[in-house]
C-alpha cells in the first residue's frame, strides 16, 4: 500500500490537475448553496425554480441551475447579483402554477 505522498509522487501532472480540479468543484458557492436550501424550503424542482426566475425577469435556464447546482458553473456576477437579490426578495413563494 502506498502513502499518500507516494501516490502524489507518482501521478502524473494531468491526474493531479483533474484531482484538484474534482476537489475544488466539490464546495458549492455559498449563493449557490443558499439557492438549494431556498429550492428546499419552498418544496420546488429545478424547473419549478427556472419558472419562478423567468416570471420575475431573470433569464435562467434550466441548464445553467442544473450546472450550478453540480459545481461545474457558477453563474457570472450579473447573473450571482440578481440571483442573490430574487433569493431574499423571495424567501417564500408559491410555486408556479399554484392558485394564490
Amino acid at each position: 500500500m502506498f502513502s499518500m505522498k507516494q501516490q502524489i509522487q507518482s501521478a502524473s501532472p494531468e491526474a493531479l490537475g483533474f484531482a484538484i480540479i474534482n476537489a475544488m468543484s466539490n464546495e458549492l458557492s455559498p449563493l449557490i448553496q443558499l439557492l438549494k436550501k431556498w429550492r428546499t424550503a419552498n418544496d420546488l424542482t429545478q424547473a419549478q425554480a427556472v419558472a419562478a426566475f423567468q416570471a420575475e425577469g431573470l433569464p435562467v435556464t434550466l441548464d445553467s441551475l442544473q450546472n450550478w447546482e453540480i459545481g461545474r458553473y457558477t453563474p457570472s456576477r450579473f447573473a450571482a447579483v440578481a440571483l442573490s437579490d430574487f433569493l431574499k426578495r423571495h424567501a417564500k413563494i408559491q410555486k408556479p402554477g399554484r392558485d394564490l
